[in-house]
């Protein structure tokens, strides 16, 4: 029983991030534009720099989005999610403490919040949830782990190195 509540606790905290993952990539994939001026008005970033995240992050997203509603890669998805999730909130403690007063940027120009409390707690609960995500996936055995034969796993099986 222990072991079906923390699978179904796991795909919960999976399927939260992709959505929080999917509606951010669309909403920036839908006016790249306003998501690059979002970036610049952090200043921490260059024109290239700011271009190439532009580009980036969005498809990060998307893609630990479908790793983490499918099932593939998961500790690897929930580590990258992670990260990406502690990123945006030291940017935005870097903008709060620089007294700039911008739109965090998250789901694009529709839902523009100001960065603060609201804004760092979406990402450091997101942040949070990666780590249970995570974690939750650690406590799982399967027969690559028994063999640490992860080569002939399949991409939804928990190897110890994904």
């Amino acid at each position: 029983m222990r072991t079906d509540a923390r699978a179904i606790a796991e795909r919960i905290c999976g399927l939260i991030l992709a959505a929080v993952l999917l509606r951010s990539a669309a909403s920036h994939l839908g006016n790249e534009f306003q998501f690059l001026s979002s970036l610049y008005a952090y200043r921490i970033l260059g024109v290239e720099q700011g271009a190439a995240a532009a580009s980036a992050v969005p498809t990060v997203q998307l893609t630990l989005a479908v790793c983490l509603t499918f099932g593939w890669w998961r500790r690897g998805a929930y580590l990258a999610a992670g990260l990406l999730f502690l990123v945006f909130v030291g940017v935005q403690i870097s903008a709060l403490q620089r007294g700039l007063e911008i739109s965090c940027g998250c789901f694009g120009a529709a839902d523009s919040v100001t960065v603060g409390p609201a804004t760092l707690s979406i990402a450091g609960g997101c942040a949070v949830l990666s780590a249970l995500g995570f974690f939750l996936t650690r406590l799982e055995t399967t027969p690559c782990d028994a063999t640490n034969d992860c080569w002939s796993c399949s991409p939804s099986s928990a190897c110890s190195w994904a």
